[in-house]
């Protein structure tokens, strides 16, 4: 059985939540239907909401990586123009990026992100 995106990310996210629960992750929900639409949409432009942003971002740095972005697709999903130009510009700026078609190959895919070296911590932090 073909799992939509929508059940592979949220199969994804227990995974995370109960393998991995020190790994700091959150969603993107830039393909949410949004209540309000059109009045909604300018609103959320203005805030710099950016169509083709990957549904999950992992906050853990790993090899050369500053984190990761995760596009999840179903088993025969294909990326939009938005999506593709998005991970090159996240790969520009020294992110990972991967696209996963299904739980299993991002679940799989994941696990060896995380199984990478943990990079260099930079010295000093950001004062608030």
């Amino acid at each position: 059985m073909t799992n939509s995106e929508h059940q592979a990310q949220a199969m994804l996210v227990n995974f995370l939540e109960t393998n991995h629960p020190d790994v700091l992750f959150f969603a993107i929900p830039n393909g949410a239907p949004l209540a309000g639409g059109a009045r909604t949409s300018r609103r959320l432009k203005a805030e710099g909401c950016l169509p083709g942003v990957s549904d999950l971002f992992l906050a853990e740095k790993r090899g050369n990586y500053a984190g990761a972005f995760l596009e999840m697709k179903t088993e025969t999903g294909r990326l939009t123009d938005g999506q593709t130009w998005f991970l090159a510009q996240a790969e520009s700026k020294g992110y990972y990026t991967m696209v996963c078609h299904g739980f299993d190959e991002a679940r799989a895919m994941v696990e060896d992100y995380l199984s990478w070296p943990t990079a260099a911590s930079t010295e000093g932090t950001m004062a608030y």
